[in-house]
């Protein structure tokens, strides 16, 4: 729902396909060809529903997409496989309900291939932060008013 909210408010997103459990089950061969053909390698898989990247696999080898798969099936009734692209990671908090302000930008540098599970809780030297991120003035503005 996020990516559709976002997408409706004209703020890009990255492309992806959402696979419910059964689908995959019925159609695993369709299912990965069809993904791989839209999306390209490599992409990340997730599990629809959970946060914090719990269940979340980077695939660069279309013979590991199935593995992937059916690890993010075991948190979710619904997976996403969605494009990976090469960035930097900025993230924005928004805070207050009728009011809502965006935080200072602040930018993750993960020490793993990308911000997992494991960066984030498990290895103390998982990522590192820089609060404000370095980037444009008006970069960030555009950014926090997005968020906001």
């Amino acid at each position: 729902m996020p990516k559709r909210l976002l997408k409706e408010a004209g703020i890009g997103v990255v492309p992806s396909v959402t696979v419910s459990k059964q689908q995959w089950k019925d159609n695993p061969k369709i299912i990965s060809k069809g993904a791989l053909d839209k999306l390209g390698l490599p992409v990340f898989v997730k599990p629809v529903c959970t946060g914090s990247s719990v269940g979340v696999k980077k695939v660069k080898k279309k013979e590991l997409l199935a593995k992937a798969m059916n690890f993010a099936f075991q948190f979710d009734t619904r997976v996403m496989i969605e494009k990976a692209v090469e960035c930097r990671e900025i993230e924005c908090a928004v805070l207050g309900n009728e009011n809502p302000a965006a935080s200072v930008l602040g930018e993750i540098i993960p020490h793993h291939e990308f911000y997992s599970y494991e960066a984030k809780y498990l290895d103390p030297n998982g990522a590192a932060l820089k609060i404000p991120a370095q980037i444009k003035a008006s970069l960030a503005d555009k950014n926090q008013k997005d968020c906001g």
